[in-house]
């Protein structure tokens, strides 16, 4: 088979130690000098090679934001590995105050490490893994502004044109490479994979994790994103921080499966739950070949886990919601998609309220909506009028009021079932 390796130069060498003793493995180099440059580097060779691998997380998730997958595709994990061969590299510097900047690798991460090698750290600024066009240069002023208002004395990064860049500036920095067991490591498990010519593969999956009480959890909210961030490492998928309380997860259709037990289950959802019980996680997911689609799908679906009291997560796909943990999945019709529209809401808010409707006595009032979906009854009038301009509820009588005042109108939804087919 033949491999196509999107790497600097720097690294071309371990990745052909790495693969030697593969003799079924022919190698095909792509070589990038910024990660800018991957993607079409992709674009040209994807019909060349049987497989791509990308040395990073950073060149595949910004090939996959403009590139269509038509093969496998595989990243080397963060080299958190390679972070005691900086160091060491950076000796001079951890004889006094220890203190330095890093990028795309979190700080507890960087202090397990440093504890397991008895050092201690007066301080490390972190900046976030955000990959985009201009992160290169990001991490360039990031490093140059800490250590010139001597907040660090060195800087370690995990991106080999940032780490020339500050050293032409003057600027001590040591480069995180990742280490060719570990290059080894990866490379053996992604080629048995594409052995097994799976199509699961080439299906992205965008995961949104939302933290909903983060004011009631203290403390605990940076162990929750510890334990996001590390689950999502452990079984090789893209997590990123997007906020203090919003997480997003990058991962292929067969990992999906694997990490929910074929939707059976929700393993970080139920570990999580078992460490924080106080904590309100929403989770959606968003399934499609395109990486930007699916994370749109992911956004939709995580509005319907914030609005199931539940807390169920769901998966979408453009056409269904599948509900994880249970065999139940709904499918939108092209009625209710055009519904949504003319009534000015999103999807998932439409099948809520239609979910609400279905589950009311044969007539209610405005009232009872609005007690059923946790709205003012003002706001459920408005609601209630839209579904009667588009013809899924009728008038059906009145209710007198108990004390003085108006009549309550009462709706019946007798086209309810024709809509959802």
């Amino acid at each position: 088979m033949h491999l196509g390796i999107v790497t600097p130069h720097s690294l071309l060498h371990k990745f052909m130690i790495a693969v030697k003793d593969n003799d079924d493995v022919e190698v095909v180099p792509l070589i990038y000098r910024s990660i800018a440059e991957a993607a079409s580097l992709v674009k040209q060779s994807q019909d060349k090679v049987s497989a791509l691998f990308f040395a990073g997380a950073s060149p595949y998730f910004l090939s996959l934001m403009s590139v269509e997958r038509i093969i496998p595709w595989f990243y080397l994990d963060l080299p958190t590995g390679g972070i005691l061969s900086a160091l060491l590299q950076a000796r001079e510097y951890l004889k006094e105050e220890i203190a330095f900047s890093v990028d795309s690798i979190e700080e507890f991460a960087i202090r397990q490490v440093l504890y397991e090698a008895k050092l201690d750290a007066a301080a490390i600024l972190a900046y976030p893994y955000s990959p985009s066009p201009e992160f290169e240069e990001e991490l360039v002023m990031f490093h140059a502004r800490c250590f010139q208002d001597k907040k660090v004395r060195f800087c370690l990064t995990c991106h080999d044109l940032t780490q020339i860049k500050l050293t032409s500036l003057g600027i001590p920095a040591f480069y995180i490479s990742p280490t060719i067991h570990s290059m080894r490591d990866s490379i053996e498990l992604n080629i048995s994979y594409v052995k097994e010519r799976s199509s699961n593969h080439l299906r992205t999956v965008v995961g949104f994790y939302s933290i909903e009480n983060a004011e009631t959890l203290g403390g605990d909210i940076d162990r929750v994103a510890e334990y996001i961030l590390n689950f999502g490492r452990k079984n090789n998928m893209l997590a990123l921080q997007k906020t203090r309380t919003l997480f997003q997860m990058l991962l292929n259709y067969g990992q999906f499966l694997l990490i929910t037990k074929g939707f059976s289950k929700s393993f970080l959802m139920e570990d999580l739950k078992r460490i924080f019980p106080d904590l309100r996680l929403k989770t959606g997911y968003g399934l499609s070949p395109v990486t930007s689609t699916a994370e749109d799908w992911a956004r939709k679906a995580l509005e319907m886990s914030v609005l199931d009291a539940d807390n169920h997560c769901y998966l979408f796909d453009g056409k269904e919601y599948c509900r994880i943990g249970e065999k139940h999945s709904y499918k939108i019709t092209e009625q209710e998609r055009d519904l949504a529209q003319k009534m000015q809401v999103t999807e998932g808010t439409l099948l809520r309220y239609m979910r609400i409707l279905r589950s009311m006595e044969k007539t209610f009032s405005a009232k009872e909506f609005a007690n059923a979906a946790g709205i003012h009854t003002k706001a459920s009038r408005k609601i209630l009028n839209r579904f009667f301009n588009e013809g899924v509820l009728e008038p059906n009588g009145k209710r007198p009021a108990v004390t003085r005042g108006r009549p309550e109108i009462l709706y019946s939804a007798p086209n309810l079932r024709e809509l959802a087919g």
